[in-house]
């Protein structure tokens, strides 16, 4: 008896696993934790970032076809203080307005909100910002330039919430080198307030940086690009009437 409880103890001991050994397996497990876990990572980056530059082009080919109704117009800026919510507004993002009526939604096919959203945009879903005034709940902006005097430099139309209602309409036959041309941004949040972006001096609004570094942002012509803040800051790639 003596020798087989003997022999059970050898036996356990056998198969055990050391302090060593055990030591090693959880280096080991961390250290292809460490190498799966960041390409899991990207791809999940990229992937989102697929999804970003889908959402947009889906507007944009919206935007192709409101042109194709409205005599070639532009939708209204959506902005939040200088010109207010108007009927026209491509986006209908205020607290009071469904984002289903905006001006672009019904020439997007199978329209849904979130495709204003871009997926890695996480600060558009954070509590306290729900609870400001009126917060901009969406990640693109449509390129409206101040007005020079009555003479609006687009690209957005422009209607003016005085009574008399003024109108400054914007057509895309008006934009030169359209391929060149910023249309739908991803705005910077530190700017971020409304669906529309200024480009001019002095109420600059970068450009995102989500996309490592970049942001994604859909040209007149319709075809979409991911570029630094900086491709922003020149007026040759957003001010629709320079040659």
């Amino acid at each position: 008896m003596r020798k087989i409880i003997q022999h059970l103890k050898l036996s356990e001991r056998g198969t055990a696993f050391t302090l060593m050994e055990l030591l090693v397996t959880i280096s080991i497990i961390g250290v292809l934790a460490g190498l799966t876990i960041p390409a899991v990572m990207k791809g999940l980056s990229k992937a989102r970032q697929t999804a970003c530059i889908n959402h947009q082009r889906q507007l944009g080919l919206g935007f192709s076809m409101y042109h194709d109704d409205f005599e070639n117009l532009f939708p209204g800026c959506a902005s939040k203080r200088t010109y207010g919510p108007q009927p026209e507004d491509w986006i209908w993002w205020q607290r009071d307005r469904d984002p289903n009526k905006s001006a672009i939604a019904a020439y997007v096919s199978g329209f849904k909100p979130d495709l204003f959203r871009c997926p890695m945009d996480k600060d558009i879903f954070k509590p306290e910002q729900t609870e400001r005034d009126n917060p901009y709940l969406f990640s693109f902006s449509l390129t409206s330039y101040d007005m020079e005097g009555t003479n609006n430099l687009g690209m957005a139309s422009i209607y003016t919430k005085d009574k008399p209602r003024i109108d400054y309409p914007f057509k895309v036959t008006a934009v030169k080198n359209p391929s060149q041309k910023l249309m739908l941004v991803e705005e910077d949040r530190i700017n971020l307030q409304d669906g529309r972006w200024i480009p001019n001096f002095p109420s600059f609004d970068p450009l995102a940086t989500r996309h490592q570094g970049k942001a994604n942002v859909a040209f007149v012509d319709g075809h979409i690009q991911s570029v630094l803040p900086v491709f922003g800051t020149n007026a040759a790639n957003s001010l629709p009437t320079f040659d």
